[in-house]
């Protein structure tokens, strides 16, 4: 992964940044259930900070969830202590996954995860990974900023994106680089800790390829593109102008 996450990770929740995974996840597993989905072990990779697995949790599904930062993983087991709930929290590069460790699911979930891969040969693996994991028929979600999307995020003017002057204020700037599908954002964070204001610097990278490059790798990696959605669950065809993220199901064939 390329980002700063051991830095990020205390304020992550914060500013926002595990947002998309939280929202959506209740919506995708309702999604899969009206189109005959069945399942409870389902395996959150690059879980984070535990958006998606909290509510999992809550709704009484076994989940294995995968980070490859153990700074991540200790907000999220903090999460699930406060609620009273328990999951499995494995420290693991998703590139690498350890299969006899972790065993086959109904369901793999990876949110905010494509676009963290550094080359197309990293996708390749995860998605070899992925369908080491699924039994036939059963699924992978995961979203996918477009080339649209990342260039728009670049194209964003530096800014204020959390400001508490008592505890917390984080600048947010942006960079595009066209050449090679990428997206730096760079977080200059001043945080109060024990009485004192300290001061760090973060990354985060984000790079994509073409939808139908993705789509003919997961023909490739042994998977059947089963929906491709907007970020409203509506089924579409193509990615028309304007559209900037998409969500791609796909089934073990």
């Amino acid at each position: 992964m390329t980002g700063d996450y051991h830095i990020l990770a205390p304020i992550y929740n914060q500013i926002g940044m595990g947002n998309f995974a939280r929202e959506i996840t209740p919506a995708l597993i309702e999604f899969a259930q009206q189109n005959d989905w069945l399942g409870r072990h389902i395996l959150d990779l690059g879980c984070g900070t535990g958006d998606a697995l909290i509510w999992l949790a809550k709704h009484n599904y076994r989940v294995t969830a995968l980070d490859n930062s153990q700074a991540m993983l200790n907000e999220a087991k903090t999460g699930l202590t406060t609620q009273g709930l328990d999951t499995r929290l494995i420290e693991m590069d998703i590139r690498e996954i350890d299969r006899e460790q972790i065993g086959s699911g109904d369901l793999v979930l990876a949110l905010d995860v494509i676009n963290e891969m550094r080359s197309v040969r990293e996708i390749e693996a995860v998605l070899e990974n992925i369908h080491q994991m699924l039994e036939p028929g059963k699924w992978c979600i995961f979203d996918m900023h477009t080339l649209e999307g990342l260039s728009r995020r670049g194209g964003n003017p530096a800014s204020i994106i959390y400001d508490d002057p008592e505890q917390l204020t984080v600048l947010q700037s942006n960079h595009n680089n066209y050449e090679h599908h990428e997206y730096t954002a760079e977080y200059l964070i001043f945080r109060r800790e024990d009485g004192h204001w300290r001061r760090y610097l973060a990354r985060r990278v984000l790079r994509t390829i073409p939808v139908q490059a993705m789509q003919k790798l997961l023909q490739r990696k042994g998977f059947a593109l089963k929906f491709m959605l907007n970020t409203n669950l509506q089924p579409i065809d193509t990615v028309s102008v304007g559209t900037e993220r998409i969500i791609l199901i796909a089934t073990k064939s």
